[in-house]
């Protein structure tokens, strides 16, 4: 057990040493997945690579309020938002075909041809929100 904990560390350092050495400021630093698959497969880790889809058909962008994340997706067609409007439970935690354990509690808005999504419980964030939006068509109150 202890090789195999001196092997994973050197691996480790050898790994984060090549990132290290290749960063600079004009370039741009990519990650050889075949490279990492195979390295971790030596020292016994299993791989797994998946991407994170969308949830909501809308085009997604991420804001900032205060220090709090508020996802907004932008719809051109308002068809596809009330599709994805009425894809999403009453409570927040089903949307579409998933069913969601958040890490907080949920809170969907509607603005023009805007879904916008807060998980939190930021009481400043969440008035700001219904002052902008309206009250909330999905989520916890």
């Amino acid at each position: 057990m202890r090789n195999f904990k001196m092997v994973l560390f050197i691996t480790l350092i050898i790994f984060c040493g090549s990132l290290i050495s290749d960063m600079g400021f004009s370039k741009k630093k990519t990650i050889d997945l075949g490279k990492l698959e195979k390295d971790l497969n030596n020292v016994s880790y299993s791989f797994d690579f998946y991407s994170q889809k969308n949830m909501l058909l809308g085009s997604k962008r991420t804001i900032e309020v205060g220090k709090e994340d508020v996802i907004i997706y932008d719809y051109k067609d308002i068809d596809l938002m009330e599709i994805d409007e009425a894809s999403i439970s009453k409570d927040g935690y089903v949307v579409g075909n998933y069913m969601i354990d958040w890490a907080s509690k949920p809170h969907f808005y509607k603005n023009n041809s805007s879904i916008v999504q807060y998980i939190g419980d930021d009481n400043k964030v969440i008035k700001a929100l219904s002052d902008l939006c309206g009250k909330q068509f999905a989520g916890q109150e």
